[in-house]
């Protein structure tokens, strides 16, 4: 038992005598993986897709899909770097939503990602106003890189706005002023040559504008608006007063002319009201203002001094040359 006990002692000290040797592990390869130039667009947005980690590929075929359709530069050959890179364009007859662009090897892997196709869109920073309001169209989703015309809706015709050119992406930035058209709301449409379109509405609302912001009892004063109902008729007020009638155009447009009525000095409303109750005021104010008769004589000729717009009860200063030569008290007319 004591010799059994020794052979044993003696194999283990003679294995470890022996050298050892270190068998370097194999380095860890990276997973594949793919990554988009951009990860939405429109149709005909150009996308580069860029391989990595394909080290373990190496000189074998990889195919490339975009919407299980296989692309123009597919198959093509992995280098000995493992990365690669390879170009598309979205298709014109591919529908909105995800769609994914795939990596197959020959062993049957594969490494996808996915890619937005936007759906052709317009956004307004403004939906409604008076005629003349400058609107922006922020739109996505169109041709890229190609044409997209404007239209603007009113009394059952189309207007061409113009045109703007598409980006990389199929975005778009168009500003226009808003064209004389009556009140309510208006379609506005961006389509491209692929007959891709979106269209966003813009609802104009009434407005009035004056020849003059002030003046005098009896001046002449016009008052132009735009934005009210189709051939409608309008009454103008001042200071509720009824002035005059007139009728809009057929893109609720008009323009009349009145005169200052006598009335106190001071800032009055002016509004006009068409027959579908759509209305629009402005301020106007009347200023004070005084006549002579005669306008040249000799000195102590007697003159009269007519003045209109003064507050009725008021202490009415005249002078001439910077000296106090008279008093008036206005009546109530």
């Amino acid at each position: 038992m004591k010799i059994s006990r020794m052979l044993r002692i003696l194999a283990l000290a003679l294995v470890m005598s022996l050298p050892v040797v270190l068998v370097p592990a194999t380095p860890a390869l990276a997973l594949p993986e793919i990554s988009l130039s951009s990860n939405s667009g429109s149709v005909g947005t150009e996308v580069t897709v860029s391989g990595t980690g394909f080290e373990s590929f190496r000189g074998t075929e990889i195919s490339i899909f975009f919407d299980n359709v296989e692309i123009a530069a597919s198959p093509l050959t992995v280098p000995e770097s493992g990365a690669f890179t390879a170009s598309f364009e979205v298709p014109d007859d591919i529908e909105p939503g995800t769609a994914y662009v795939k990596i197959t090897t020959v062993i049957g892997g594969e490494v996808r990602k996915s890619f937005i196709v936007e759906e052709p869109e317009i956004e307004l920073d403004a939906d409604e106003g008076v005629v003349g309001t400058v609107v922006t169209v922020e739109g996505r989703g169109f041709y890229a890189g190609g044409a997209v015309d404007l239209y603007y809706y009113r009394d059952g015709s189309r207007l061409n706005l113009g045109d703007e050119t598409a980006g990389a992406t199929g975005g778009f930035t168009y500003t226009f002023s808003v064209l004389d058209s009556n009140a309510g709301e208006h379609r506005i449409k961006a389509e491209d040559a692929l007959d891709n379109s979106a269209e966003a509405s813009f609802e104009v609302t009434p407005t009035i504008s004056l020849s003059s912001a002030s003046g005098a009892i009896g001046d002449e004063l016009s008052i132009s608006g735009a934005g009210f109902a189709s051939d409608s008729d309008l009454d103008i007020y001042f200071s509720s007063i009824k002035m005059a009638q007139d009728t809009a155009n057929k893109y609720g447009s008009f323009e009349v002319t009145l005169r200052v009525p006598t009335i106190e000095s001071g800032a009055y409303d002016i509004e006009a009201e068409d027959n579908e109750d759509n209305k629009a005021r402005a301020v106007f104010t009347v200023a004070a203002g005084a006549t002579l008769n005669p306008t040249a004589g000799f000195v102590g000729a007697p003159v009269a001094v007519n003045g209109v717009g003064f507050r009725a009860g008021s202490i009415v200063i005249i002078t001439y040359d910077g000296e106090q030569v008279a008093t008036a008290v206005p009546g109530g007319n």
